[in-house]
């Protein structure tokens, strides 16, 4: 605290350091999995393991750092598309939010569940509802779509990048446009229910069998 009882800013040096910290743990992360250990993300950054310490207290800390800052960029992004009013944001939401998971490989898992989380997928929920909503509205998705049915997209997004990271070409593209295909009205209607929003807490949860 300074005199005045204010938190005191952190140095210009340690939030460099820690820019520099979280972009190393990306790139090793993005590269070799969250396995890695924490040695390599110090290497990496070009910084010792003391400094890395003294912003976490360990390589779980920084990944979920790491996943907190993702999800809260992604939930930004979905916020920025339904306040819009746009119709079409649905599909713009989809493909800048794929996008940005694309660049973080390694951490994609993670950024669906980490203490403190809840609020952030609430809102999460909330946006990708109202993208729906209005894209139906407009008559430019049908009509038996759920937001349940955004989440289930996102999901195996995030598998298709986990899984093949080390590939030139992950194939998340062609697949979104395979859904969005899909999505478009006058198709055939769908022979599955969509999943409920508690079955989707299941399998973020780990808990889906």
């Amino acid at each position: 605290m300074t005199s005045a009882g204010r938190p005191r800013r952190p140095r210009r040096d340690a939030l460099e350091n820690l820019d520099r910290i979280l972009r190393a743990a990306r790139e090793v992360f993005a590269a070799e999995g969250t396995e890695v250990s924490i040695e390599a993300v110090a290497a990496r950054s070009g910084l010792g393991l003391g400094t890395i310490y003294r912003h976490f207290a360990n390589k779980d800390a920084l990944i979920t750092d790491l996943a907190r800052r993702l999800l809260t960029d992604a939930v930004e992004l979905a916020e920025t598309h339904a306040a819009s009013g746009d119709p079409a944001a649905l599909t713009g939401y989809l493909w800048d939010v794929s996008r940005l998971l694309a660049g973080q490989p390694g951490i994609i898992r993670r950024s669906w569940k980490f203490p403190g989380s809840d609020e952030l997928t609430d809102r999460s929920r909330q946006a990708q509802a109202r993208l729906v909503a209005q894209a139906q509205a407009a008559g430019l998705i049908r009509r038996d779509l759920s937001p349940e049915d955004v989440a289930v997209t996102l999901w195996a997004i995030t598998g298709i990048l986990d899984t093949a990271r080390q590939l030139p070409r992950s194939g998340w593209e062609r697949h979104l446009e395979t859904v969005l295909a899909a999505w478009q009205p006058g198709t055939p209607p769908f022979t599955q229910p969509s999943l409920t929003p508690a079955d989707i807490d299941a399998i973020i949860d780990g808990t889906a069998v």
